[in-house]
Formats: C-alpha cells, structure tokens, sequence
C-alpha cells in the first residue's frame, strides 16, 4: 500500500511503502532505487562506488568503517543483525564492513528521517525481510539463520539451508520484496554479510532469488529503510492511501 505524508530532506524518493511493522515501530522501504546522488558518503567522507546512475558496489565506502563492532556500538539499527553480531561481533570482514556503511544511521538519518522518523539506513537487512516475508507468505517463508564467521545462510521454512534460495514471486506486495523491473537495478542489497565468502553480501534479485556476492557488484541498488518514530500512527484514508497520524 502506497504511503502518503511523510517527507523525507534530499531523499530522491518519490513514493514510501510500508515493509513490517514490531510491536514498537513501522518501517518503510523507498518504493525504487535511489540514485547515487543521494546516497550520501561514509563517515569519514570516502563515496559510494557509481557504476551506474541507480547501480552502487561498496568499493569506496567499506574503507570507512571497522566492522561488526561499529554497527553494535551506532546501536540503532543493529538488532536486526543480532544473529551475526551475537555471534561475530569483532569480524572485520570485508562484507560486514560494507554492511556498516548501510546500517549507519548517522549518514542516512541526514538524507532520509525526516521529522517522523526515529532513523534510517540503506536498506533492510536479512532478519527484517525475513520477519516482513513470513508475516505476508505465512505458509511458505523465508528464514535465515546457521550463521558462520563469514555471514548468514537462508532457507525455506523446514528445508535446507544454503548461501541462496529461489522461488520468491515477482512483484507480490507492491515490489517491496522483489522488484522485476530492471531498468534502474537487478536486485537491492540486503545490510547483511552472507556465509558464501568474507566478501559477499546478500541480495534480493529482480527474477527472486535472495543471493549473494561480494561488494564490488555493479548491477544492484539500494532502496532505502525508515524507521518511524513508536509514536507514529497511520490511518487508512477513503482514497485507500495510508496517512501518517
């Protein structure tokens, strides 16, 4: 569902959609790719890697941070990577390293939260899709999970777990999941390392596979998170649009 009145600074995002909601808080994915424009640089001012107008690798920005420890300690985002930082919280790796230029809040919350927001990042990571996927496809889901030093392995609920997974619908939920048209993107990268290799991140695949590959990729995006404020409320419009309260 298209979500109307919330207003992010310099965003470059044209429509929000809701992706899950916790007890606590409702969260927002951009309903297309940003451009690289406004994708703002790491924290100590190294940017983004634009192989494309809407096609963005980590080459640059990973240098920026130290890894698992900085996203525990940014604090805001990080318990939707609680499985891998519970377990490898030194990791150094190269592929956490660019899953913290995605989960740093204080970059993104300067180009996206607005005053509705609590924070924002550079996308969902894979505990979140997950959580979003198995409220909506609640027969057959997606878990993730059997983490190594190297990252997070995926599965169909009850099956086996492997590096990737197949068979997520096309367009189901307003693209929130996966989105087929590739004129911009393949795929969105998911904030999360995956357990193929120390380089790889996941991805969620414009024909739906949820994969992986290391940061240097150049045909994916990314789709911006918002999370709103716990106090933030929406109301169902007669227009069928979702407001914000």
């Amino acid at each position: 569902m298209e979500l109307k009145g919330y207003e992010a600074p310099h965003a470059g995002v044209d429509k929000w959609r809701i992706f899950y909601a916790d007890e606590s808080n409702i969260y927002l994915i951009a309903d297309d790719y940003i451009a690289g424009e406004n994708a703002p640089n790491g924290q100590s001012g190294s940017k983004i890697n634009e192989n494309d107008t809407y096609r963005l690798s980590f080459d640059n920005v990973y240098r920026d941070y130290s890894g698992a420890s900085w996203i525990s300690s940014n604090g805001k985002g990080s318990k939707w990577l609680s499985q891998f930082l519970g377990s490898y919280g030194t990791s150094t790796n190269t592929n956490i390293r660019a899953v913290a230029y995605m989960m740093d809040t204080n970059v993104w919350s300067g180009y996206y939260a607005g005053e509705d927001a609590e924070y924002a990042m550079g996308g969902p990571t894979i505990e979140m899709y997950c959580a979003s996927y198995k409220d909506t496809h609640p027969s057959k889901y997606l878990e993730c999970g059997n983490v190594d030093s190297y990252g997070y392995n995926v599965r169909w609920n009850g099956g086996s777990w492997s590096t990737s997974q197949s068979g997520l619908v096309q367009d189901d939920f307003n693209s929130i999941y996966i989105k087929s048209d590739t004129s911009k993107a393949y795929g969105m990268w998911l904030a999360s390392p995956s357990a193929n290799t120390n380089d790889d991140l996941m991805y969620a695949y414009y024909d739906g596979v949820v994969d992986n590959f290391d940061s240097s990729l150049t045909t994916l995006g990314l789709r911006p998170l918002v999370c709103l404020k716990s106090s933030v409320q929406l109301q169902i419009e007669e227009d069928g649009y979702l407001w914000i309260q």
